[in-house]
């Protein structure tokens, strides 16, 4: 729906899960500042500004 890649729909999967971005970046096995990185795109694709109106965006969609 918002055209995400594998790694920016693991971060969002991750973070529905309730992991913070540390522990997502040890999950995925990559750096913090990567897993920033995709957090970022994440909340400019579906246009939102932070990381719980991402998740409450969803939630609306499930």
């Amino acid at each position: 729906m918002f055209n995400l890649f594998e790694r920016e729909y693991q971060t969002l999967c991750y973070l529905a899960q309730g992991l913070s971005g540390k522990r997502v970046s040890q999950r995925m096995e990559v750096s913090y500042e990567t897993t920033r990185k995709y957090i970022k795109v994440l909340l400019r694709k579906t246009n939102t500004h932070s990381q719980q109106e991402l998740l409450s965006l969803l939630l609306a969609y499930s």
